[in-house]
């Protein structure tokens, strides 16, 4: 039932040009948001898009009907003078393709990503392995220069035994002086 509404569905769309890929604006109304808000996305890198030769992003429909699952796109040669078309008339088989093109290279995309972190962290552990064992080098030659001189500084000699010193006597003040007399 569903791929004969699907087959008249693309015997109605004969000879309208289902384009591809969307610039910003196309693929704004085609989602019914904001055009910031694609360019938004493309820049967070949640929609993937391919750089024109003008270096404006393209966004393919598949890729935009990821984001965006009630997708429509407007057919023919001027938007706005035909009518809208859900983008899941064209066949089912295309739909699922495409999608699986577009997540092939959301995948890709996100595995290329962690390669590069998985190799940053690679790297940073290699530089801290060899800051460790540049520490733990510096550490021993301390240790090395520390017993050197140890060796080099002569033994004090072992304190005298201290005898109690004997008691000093009172001061004694001018009277006593003069008497001779202790106080």
């Amino acid at each position: 039932m569903r791929n004969r509404y699907a087959y008249g569905r693309m015997q109605q769309l004969q000879g309208v040009r289902m384009q591809a890929e969307l610039n910003l604006s196309e693929a704004a109304k085609a989602a019914g948001v904001n055009r910031s808000t694609i360019y938004r996305k493309v820049k967070k890198g949640e929609i993937s898009s391919t750089p024109d030769a003008s270096g404006n992003p393209l966004i393919h429909v598949a890729e935009l009907q990821r984001v965006y699952p009630k997708l429509t796109i407007a057919t023919g040669d001027a938007l706005g003078q035909t009518p809208q078309v859900p983008h899941d008339a064209t066949g089912q088989m295309h739909n699922a393709t495409a999608r699986m093109h577009a997540d092939n290279r959301v995948l890709q995309v996100q595995l290329e990503a962690k390669d590069r972190e998985a190799e940053d962290l690679r790297r940073q552990l290699r530089e801290e392995k060899e800051r460790h064992d540049e520490t733990r080098a510096e550490k021993a030659r301390f240790l090395d220069m520390l017993e050197e001189a140890q060796k080099r500084i002569p033994a004090l000699p072992a304190p005298a035994e201290v005898t109690p010193a004997e008691e000093p006597q009172p001061k004694r003040g001018f009277m006593a002086w003069l008497t001779g007399k202790a106080s």
